[in-house]
């Protein structure tokens, strides 16, 4: 039994273990990019972990969540509003249609488990910071929220 399936076995709820990756929407410069989204997405699949990232198909997004699905896992694509009326993203499971940043990013660090930042730009970094904001504020929230890795 995986680490994943024994955690999954032991929890109180039937809800999976779920981990947030932050990616970009581009492949980027360098090309251990790339590798590195479809080794964490076949990972996460192979292991029955929920991926949670935010709902796009091209660049490292489009890598993990795809690697994710041919793995055989489940995906949920947190997109905004203005993008998802606009296009059809085919690779989630699920998703979620969010009218702001704001709250996609409280959606999902509230879905997560666990976090993973692969590469990106402005976007990736902005998610990490509000991850990182959250776990050292977590303590002092009203209710705590629960420390993640």
């Amino acid at each position: 039994m995986s680490a994943a399936e024994e955690f999954n076995s032991t929890r109180k709820t039937k809800k999976p273990l779920t981990v947030a990756v932050f990616a970009g929407s581009r492949e980027g410069r360098d090309p251990a990019d790339k590798e590195d989204a479809l080794y964490v997405g076949r990972a996460l699949g192979l292991n029955g972990i929920l991926l949670v990232y935010g709902g796009g198909c091209t660049g490292n997004m489009g890598f993990s969540s795809g690697a994710c699905l041919e793995a055989g896992g489940l995906v949920k694509g947190f997109n905004l509003s203005c993008f998802a009326e606009a296009h059809d993203y085919p690779q989630k499971s699920y998703e979620v249609v969010c009218r702001s940043i704001a709250i996609r990013k409280e959606e999902m660090l509230a879905e997560a488990d666990a976090y993973i930042a692969l590469g990106g730009g402005r976007g990736t970094a902005d998610e990490i910071l509000d991850a990182l904001n959250e776990q050292y504020l977590a303590g002092y929230m009203d209710p705590p929220v629960a420390k993640k890795p």
